[in-house]
């Protein structure tokens, strides 16, 4: 858990789970619905 309040811990967070997110590569569920 992270408070707002707590700004560089905060954007350390969502930087690693955008990183993480990106890793993933795109979704193979995108491609079954188009």
């Amino acid at each position: 858990w992270v408070s707002a309040s707590e700004g560089p811990k905060f954007r350390e967070t969502v930087t690693e789970f955008v990183e993480q997110i990106k890793a993933l590569g795109p979704s193979p569920l995108r491609d079954a619905a188009e």
